[in-house]
Parts: C-alpha cells; sequence; structure tokens
C-alpha cells in the first residue's frame, strides 16, 4: 500500500492520508482517504512525502567516502535552505555518486519520522519513502489536490514547482497566475481539478487520479529512506522481491510470461497424466498376465489377492508335497546349525542330493559335532553324522523323511 502523508506540522492520530493500492504496481486497486486508525490493513506501507514539503537541490558531489556525504551535504547546502541542516533529511537522486552532479531531496526531518513511528506503532512497516514529485523529463504539470489546499504542479529536468491555486478543489474561478504555464507540456489534474486545471492553463486537462500518478512516480526508483533512515539490506532485498513477484504476478508489462509458465504447467501436467496413465496400463496388463499363469498352472486356485505371493507359496507345497527342499529350508537348516553349535567352525563344504543336505567339517572338537548332531535332532532334523572329518554328514528335513529319524548319539 502507498500513503501520501498529511502535510500537516504535527502528527495526529485524526490526520487524513490518500493512499492506493495497487496489485501489479502499475495499476491501482483500490484508492481513497483515511485517518491513520482506518486506513486498510496492510503490513509493510510505502510512503510519499507531499510536494509542497520537499525542496529540491542542484549539487556537484565531491570525491569523498560514503560514510561522509551526510556531512558533505550539510555544508554543500547550508546557505540554501532556510533551517539548520541538522534539522532536515536529505536524500540523493538514484544512482548518484562523488564526482556527479545530480538533486537532492530535502524535507523537514522530525515531521517525517514522527509519521514513521506512528505507522510502525500500528504494525505497519515503511519500506520505502516516495517523493510524490520529481525532477524529471518527460515534463510534466498538473492540478493536484492535497488535503483541502490545491496546488498546480510542473516538473521538468531543471526542478519542481508548487503554486497553490486555494482552497477549493473544483471552482473554476483561478487566482492571478504567478508563473507562467508551458504551452507545449500536457496538462493533467485530478478528476475533480479537470475544469480549474483547464481555466488556469487554458489547455484541455487529461484526466489522472492520484492513484495513477503516485504509481507511475513509483516505477521512476527513487527511495527517500536513507542515512539514518536506510532500510536494511535484508528489507532493501525483500522489497525488491517482493516486488518483482508481485510485478510478474500482475502486471500487463508481464502477461504473456504468465501465460507462457501457464501452458508450460499444463502441458507438464497433461504429459505426467499421461505417462502415469500408460504405466498403469502396463502395470495392469503385467498383474493380468501374471494372474493368467497362476490360474493356468494351478487352476484349484479360483480367487487371485495377491499372485506372486499365492504362486510362492504353491511352489513351496508342491517341494514338499515332493521331498524337495527350496530356498526356506536351506535357511532353515543353516539357522539351525548356527543354534545347534556356535563352536563347529567354517563349512569346508555344502551341497545338496535327493532332498538331503550334505557337507563336510574341517576338524571340530568332539563335543562339538555331538552338539551338533543333538541340536539337528531337537529341531527336526534327520542326522547321519560323517565318521570321518572328511566323510559327509547328510541332514533331511524329518518330515520329509520316509524314514525314522537318526537316533540320538
Amino acid at each position: 500500500m502507498l500513503i501520501v502523508l498529511p502535510t500537516s506540522d504535527e502528527v495526529s492520530a485524526t490526520g487524513l492520508m490518500r493512499w492506493v493500492q495497487s496489485r501489479d504496481g502499475t495499476t491501482p486497486a483500490g484508492q481513497g482517504q483515511d485517518a491513520l486508525s482506518l486506513l486498510p490493513p496492510q503490513t509493510d506501507v510505502t510512503l510519499a512525502v507531499p510536494a509542497p514539503l520537499l525542496s529540491w537541490h542542484r549539487v556537484n558531489l565531491p570525491a569523498t567516502g560514503s560514510a561522509r556525504i551526510r556531512q558533505v551535504l550539510d555544508g554543500l547546502l547550508e546557505d540554501r535552505v532556510l533551517t539548520d541542516p541538522g534539522e532536515l533529511h536529505f536524500a540523493l537522486e538514484p544512482g548518484l555518486a562523488p564526482r556527479q552532479t545530480g538533486w537532492v531531496a530535502a524535507c523537514h526531518k522530525a515531521w517525517l519520522t514522527g509519521w514513521i513511528d506512528a505507522l510502525q506503532a500500528t504494525g505497519r512497516r515503511v519500506v520505502r519513502i516516495l517523493p510524490e514529485t520529481t525532477p524529471q523529463t518527460p515534463a510534466w504539470q498538473g492540478a493536484v489536490h492535497t488535503l483541502g489546499q490545491t496546488w498546480w504542479l510542473q516538473t521538468n529536468a531543471t526542478g519542481v514547482l508548487c503554486h497553490p491555486l486555494g482552497k477549493t478543489s473544483s471552482s473554476p474561478s483561478v487566482p492571478t497566475r504567478l508563473a507562467p504555464v508551458w504551452a507545449d507540456v500536457p496538462v493533467c489534474a485530478d478528476p475533480a481539478l479537470v475544469t480549474m486545471a483547464e481555466a488556469w492553463s487554458g489547455q484541455t486537462a487529461t484526466v489522472q487520479t492520484t492513484g495513477d500518478r503516485l504509481l507511475a512516480q513509483a516505477a521512476l526508483g527513487w527511495d527517500l529512506a536513507q542515512f539514518d533512515l536506510r532500510q536494511s539490506a535484508g528489507v532493501r532485498q525483500g522489497q525488491r522481491l517482493v516486488s518483482a513477484a508481485r510485478a510478474a504476478a500482475f502486471a500487463p508489462a508481464w502477461r504473456g510470461f504468465r501465460w507462457g509458465v501457464l501452458a508450460t504447467v499444463l502441458l507438464g501436467t497433461v504429459g505426467l497424466w499421461a505417462a502415469a496413465w500408460q504405466s498403469q496400463r502396463q502395470m495392469d496388463a503385467q498383474g493380468q498376465a501374471v494372474k493368467q499363469v497362476l490360474t493356468q498352472t494351478f487352476p484349484h486356485i479360483t480367487l487371485v489377492l495377491d499372485a506372486p505371493l499365492q504362486m510362492q507359496r504353491e511352489v513351496q507345497r508342491l517341494q514338499r508335497a515332493h521331498g524337495m527342499a527350496g530356498a526356506a529350508d536351506l535357511e532353515r537348516f543353516l539357522m539351525d546349525m548356527a543354534a545347534s553349535s556356535p563352536q563347529i567352525g567354517n563349512l569346508k563344504s555344502l551341497g545338496l542330493e535327493n532332498q538331503t543336505f550334505t557337507f563336510t567339517l574341517g576338524n571340530p572338537p568332539a563335543e562339538a559335532t555331538q552338539a551338533l548332531q543333538a541340536g539337528l535332532q531337537q529341531r527336526g532334523w534327520t542326522v547321519e553324522a560323517g565318521s570321518t572329518p572328511s566323510t559327509p554328514w547328510r541332514v533331511r528335513r524329518g518330515a520329509l523323511s520316509a524314514g525314522a529319524r537318526g537316533s540320538k548319539p
């Protein structure tokens, strides 16, 4: 939100302030005039200093460090201002550097800081301070109304002039002309001041609302928050990011970019949906093929819930029915073997012959081999221990064996 401060000398909660809101930074979305307590809720605000409260000075900035620029300005402008430079706030035009000539804006510091404190006390953070009008090209002139006072503003590359026209905002009777009107410069005016502007200038006036004029001024890049009012680097960076995001989201100049982003997002979404749909079709086809293999291989299965798991269980059932050891039997055998005799050492060989596990050991202690044989038999295995270290042991699952289990040693 952009707020034009009142021209009153004292900070007051009842002082009326013009304000304008914009989503894209170029087109007003809302504007009005309210007291401080009635302003629309907004966390970050930009202040505009009224043109009659600013003076403009052309200076040749000498070579000096950035820390001493404020002191240098006090010396340069001491004879040009009507008050002590210490009571004024100075701000350089954008990009003005030592050894260059440019504009310096000056206003009453206590008045400005008082309004900044009053706004921030209501929870509104001042992120930028603008001049209502600046020396600029192309030249501009027009009638504006600032809280009960009508002004004729003229601005070009040589400075800014403010002429009071009276207390009313729309009367066609104009006071004696105090300064010439530029015949070759277009005339603009607030909607209520068109008649007065045309009577004053003798030219046709173009309607320009306060919001349009302030937003156009904001686009020029001025920021009076300098020196002791300078914002932190983080605040300035955040302000630039917010402005860039707002412009990209709403500014007319970015409309083509927004349509391009939207088209890209839509195409990407459609492409992802098509890829997902194709992938799902392939997965469904593979799942159907697995189900078909299961039902063809095992016709007695009529309800398929988890084809891979059901097929694995059927294969294991057939292996057991035909006395065959499967992967689960090998895992169970190795686990039972390790649990029966942890000191047995490493196997020298391990094989599977006719549904029987065969293995040879190194030369383990007798008590270890006895523990191994007893432990395997207790866990349901039929054991034929080797008579010598080189003779293989023969072990098969007791439930798969047609004979009786081996006798205990």
